[in-house]
């Protein structure tokens, strides 16, 4: 019922190394042993890589990563969402293990996935009037499941960038085959127990031993009326701190289970909720270790399946303790929110059948040992030195649960009962058993943690339904069976007991079970099919099955001869002409008393044999007179094979259509003549054709038109200085097949400009030249080109502007220093596309020693710029090279020379600049102990230009700067280049941050091109 230390203090289940011994184990019935999903997936290679470090498990009150999923299960091929939260902020992996024997490894890796970029995700709000904690976080990774997944439990194992570690778990169900045996994973106890955050201040569960913060309305405040899904579980993401999770009994019993070969699929208990009708598909149920809070849909459907015949085992304690309900997150996500009042007058629903209460108690009053046969009684009293596990103690020995063990009566096994147990208890009503058939198999006393001593039974009886159903009557059965919690309590004789009850289940003394051949049939509209039913006896079954199907689709009927049958019937199914052509799933259902089965098949009806048209091109474009054709296409269906008579309609006068062949039996063409008095426009024609009574059309497009032509110019516009020329190149269109002459003008040129076309008149395209005089005023001019062909007559415009000439900055970057070197290269520079390109390269060096300085761009050499270069008038030098129209596009600059220093290069490039004499000017300052904080330069400049300047100081460089725009450097650093307007004489001062410093400053100007 509760738990009162955690467990990774006082019962360890999760070692740092995983014990992976076992017992000898038990050999399965011969049927167990065939081959199947399990015994083949667990011939995969497994791993033990899921399993993570105690050292590097995150923790609840960090977070150093965490996470949950968005569903408890999911069928596989399905997406399951993850919703992770890393602290700080860094990248993960998600490395996706099922669980199972994979010898003795434990786990097989399923898909490795990242590193992703996580995020700290949001802290998860309380919500005060029912204390639900519930993570609103948004979505990390969507995982695809593959079909070829088995069905299982599976670990998301999460780990950061720093490698802490945490678990996600989910179950993975395979909706499409039913096996034998089903393992109910319990999902809703993992959650009552969980008190996520796990920090000792703000985390809640259902409880109130483990609950912190404000108080409830629960009468275990400040513990939860309402616990949500969306959240991690505590501790190693499994929900280990207070025990109840899958490594402590559900995993051992698993891995048990899959070693021995038991062909088994996997769903957890909020699955069973949503469709408890589907527990009739099994021979068995499984419930294993602490599976205690069950909604009605839940108890009412493992009833229901007793009582049909499936067997049941309760391999645990506490099963059915309390009532749940479901309801939606905050974001209406059904079923991720668990209901548990655990006090009928607090529950605010109406309902008393739905009371969230214990379900031995009043209003509900349906004791679970009416199903289990035996109900909780109390937990035992935890000692170190037994972990809280006291002997199992036998009794009825002859049973045919113990038969092949050895055990007598009064025998033991150690480590089996606890930490809860059940008994059967005389103040409530029994199972509904054959008389005679229950039978208490131990008393086993231990001393509970409420003080008095106690004893626990497991029990076995049969229903009358024939369905057989064991209880164990403790938590801890999975520690005989397999070592994997650290109890090292496996023992052969419990092993062979399970064995004997699962291998019951499996080949009950009374039973049968559905086969149907073949598995696939195909039918043609109003056709029939029949399908072999075999009914296979097991045990002494020897009654009659009653036969029904579903599924059909409308129009279909299907009936069974004989019905009902003992050994086998025809399913013989018809379909009508109106049955919609389609793949049916159908399900046969075969009933004999409280025995139900199900098989399935599948039914493909096809369609009637038809056929269907189509027609290319979908359209055609034809001057009057001429003609054009379209290939039209019989295309079968079903197996079509007639002729199909062709026709058309929807041509406009004086439009001669014919088929060729006509009858077709799979294509033909259309042949479409005009006359020269057909009116142009565009036509909508409607093929038909017909076959008996199927008669099926489709269209295509036709167009009449005149011949014609357009025009299109490139570029589309064009800058000129005046004086300058420049020219755009007119392309002819010719639309219908236009074949003459188009005679080209142009208007709206500016004054003083004028333009030719060359040729002119033109048939496919013409070069207009655009001429200005220095006269031309500047400005942006809409120009229009205008072509003319007899009657024909069509326009474009293009644009033209008229600038000033000017210099056009670039681009510039620098290296930043560089420390002890004989040269430095500049990062990758992307130099325009603009015409008459220079570029400037600058060099500051902290030493005036250097000799052979050389420099270039783009493998053109630079020119040193007269006047710029420092020399030695102080200990730190700079100077400038020019160079003359470099390549356009990525190119980086180099300056080498002899005698190791350090160094700054940068570069700075423009359009616009006179190819004569790109780089003029040039003029330096420098002073090993400038008087002020501050040097500088004039610059000799002209409107239009563009002027440069690059300086170093021994301190650093600050605001504010004078008639410039840094380009390269930094803003306080030591070197840096810029640029500034020409504007006759150009002054840009450098600021230090103290006088008295070294001080060297080059500049020049670039001039502009007459043209741009």
């Amino acid at each position: 019922m509760t738990r009162l230390t955690p467990a990774g203090t006082s019962r360890p289940f999760l070692r740092e190394l995983f014990l992976f011994v076992v017992a000898a184990g038990i050999a399965p019935a011969a049927s167990v042993a065939q081959s199947n999903p399990i015994v083949i997936e667990n011939q995969q290679p497994g791993t033990s890589n899921w399993q993570i470090s105690y050292n590097f498990t995150a923790t609840d009150a960090v977070g150093q990563i965490k996470g949950y999923a968005s569903a408890t299960s999911v069928n596989k091929g399905q997406n399951i969402t993850f919703y992770v939260s890393v602290n700080p902020a860094q990248t993960y992996t998600i490395d996706v293990y099922r669980m199972g024997w994979y010898q003795g490894l434990g786990g097989r890796l399923m898909q490795h996935i990242g590193p992703l970029s996580g995020i700290r995700q949001s802290t998860c709000p309380t919500v005060s009037a029912t204390g639900m904690i519930e993570c609103r976080w948004s979505a990390s990774y969507t995982l695809a499941t593959q079909t070829t997944w088995t069905s299982g439990i599976y670990l998301a194992v999460l780990t950061n960038a720093q490698s802490y570690q945490n678990y996600m778990i989910f179950c993975v169900r395979d909706d499409s085959r039913v096996a034998p045996l089903l393992f109910q994973e319990a999902a809703t106890t993992y959650q009552a127990y969980n008190d996520y955050p796990y920090d000792q201040k703000t985390g809640k569960s259902l409880y109130s031993f483990n609950s912190y913060g404000a108080s409830t309305p629960s009468p275990e405040t400040p513990g939860a009326v309402k616990v949500s899904f969306d959240r991690p579980y505590n501790g190693d993401g499994t929900g280990n701190v207070w025990g109840s999770a899958a490594f402590k009994w559900e995993i051992p019993f698993i891995r048990w289970m899959e070693m021995s070969g038991y062909d088994v699929t996997y769903q957890t208990d909020v699955d069973t909720h949503l469709n408890p009708s589907g527990l009739l598909n099994y021979r068995g149920l499984i419930s294993v270790g602490h599976d205690e809070y069950w909604s009605k849909p839940m108890y009412d459907g493992w009833i229901a399946a007793r009582d049909a015949g499936v067997n049941l085992a309760f391999f645990g304690a506490n099963p059915i303790g309390w009532q749940v309900r479901f309801e939606p997150s905050s974001s209406g996500v059904a079923n991720r929110v668990m209901v548990c009042y655990k006090d009928a007058n607090i529950d605010p629903i109406t309902d008393l059948t739905l009371k969230t209460v214990m379900w031995r108690d009043p209003p509900l009053n349906r004791p679970e040992q009416t199903l289990v046969g035996v109900q909780y009684t109390h937990q035992t009293l935890w000692q170190q030195q037994n972990d809280g596990y006291y002997p199992y103690v036998v009794t009825n020995s002859s049973n045919w649960v113990y038969a092949g063990t050895g055990f007598t009566n009064g025998n033991s096994v150690p480590g089996i009962v606890g930490y809860e147990a059940d008994r059967l208890f005389s103040t409530y009503p029994g199972p509904n058993a054959v008389s005679g058939t229950q039978t208490l198999l131990s008393n086993s006393p231990f001393p509970s943690n409420a003080g008095p001593s106690d004893y626990a039974n497991s029990s076995v009886y049969q229903a009358a339904s024939g369905a057989w159903v064991f209880a164990a009557g403790t938590i801890g059965w999975a520690n005989g069976l397999d070592n994997s919690s650290g109890e090292n309590a496996v023992d052969s004789r419990i092993q062979q007991t399970t064995a004997n009850i699962l291998n019951r289940f499996i080949n009950p003394a009374n039973n049968f079970s559905l086969a149907a051949s073949p598995s696939n049939q195909t039918v043609t509209q109003g056709g029939s099919t029949s399908y072999n039913v075999t009914i296979t006896p097991t045990g002494t079954f020897s009654g009659q099955v009653t036969l029904g199907v579903s599924g059909l689709p409308s129009g279909a009927n299907g009936t069974f001869n004989p019905n009902p049958a003992t050994t086998s019937s025809t399913l013989s199914v018809t379909t009508s002409a109106s049955t919609p052509a389609g793949t049916y799933t159908l399900t046969i259902t075969g009933s004999s008393g409280t025995l139900t089965h199900t098989t399935t098949i599948t039914l493909v009806v096809n369609p009637l044999p038809d056929f269907t048209l189509s027609a290319s091109p979908s359209s055609q474009t034809i001057n009057p007179g001429g003609s054009t054709s379209y290939s039209v296409a019989i295309n079968s269906v079903a197996g079509f094979s007639g002729q199909v008579t062709l026709s058309v309609s929807g041509q406009p006068s004086g439009v001669t259509p014919s088929f060729a062949p006509n009858p077709a039996t799979s294509s033909s063409t259309l042949s479409v003549s005009t006359s020269t008095s057909t009116l142009t426009g565009t036509y909508t024609l409607t093929i038909t054709g017909v076959s008996g009574s199927l008669t099926h059309t489709t269209t295509v497009s036709l167009m009449v038109v005149n011949p014609d032509f357009g025009l299109a110019a490139s570029p589309s516009s064009r800058s000129v200085s005046p004086g300058g020329s420049t020219s755009y190149t007119v392309a002819i269109l010719p639309i219908a097949g236009f074949v003459g002459q188009v005679t080209l003008g142009v208007s709206g040129l500016p004054t003083g400009a004028s333009g030719t076309f060359n040729p002119n008149p033109a048939t496919t395209s013409s070069t207009l030249s655009v001429t200005t005089s220095t006269t031309t005023p500047t400005g942006t001019y809409t120009v229009t080109i205008t072509g003319t062909s007899g009657t024909l007559m069509h326009s474009l415009t293009v644009s033209l502007t008229v600038t000033p000439p000017g210099v056009k900055y670039d681009n510039a970057l620098g290296t930043g220093f560089q420390w002890g070197v004989t040269s430095a290269t500049t990062p990758v520079l992307n130099i325009g596309s603009g015409t008459n390109r220079a570029a400037m390269i600058a060099v500051a060096m902290d030493a005036n020693n250097a000799a052979n300085i050389t420099a270039s761009l783009g493998g053109v050499p630079g020119t040193l710029i007269q006047g710029t270069d420092t020399g030695t008038i102080a200990s730190m030098r700079t100077l400038i090279f020019c160079v003359k129209n470099p390549p356009s596009g990525l190119q980086t600059a180099t300056v080498s020379w002899t005698n190791t220093m350090d160094t700054d290069v940068g570069v700075i490039t423009a359009s616009g600049v006179d190819q004569t004499t790109p780089c003029t000017n040039g003029t330096r300052s420098a002073n090993n102990l400038e008087p002020t904080s501050t040097g500088s330069v004039t610059v000799t400049s002209n409107t239009g230009d563009l002027t440069s300047t690059l300086a170093i100081t021994s301190g650093a460089w600050v605001s504010p700067f004078t008639n410039r725009t840094l380009k390269w450097g930094i803003d306080s650093g030591e070197a840096g280049g810029d640029i500034g307007p020409g504007t006759g004489t150009t002054t840009h001062t450098w600021t230090d941050m103290w006088p008295s410093q070294t001080h060297a400053v080059s500049g020049a100007n670039f001039k502009a091109s007459a043209t741009p």
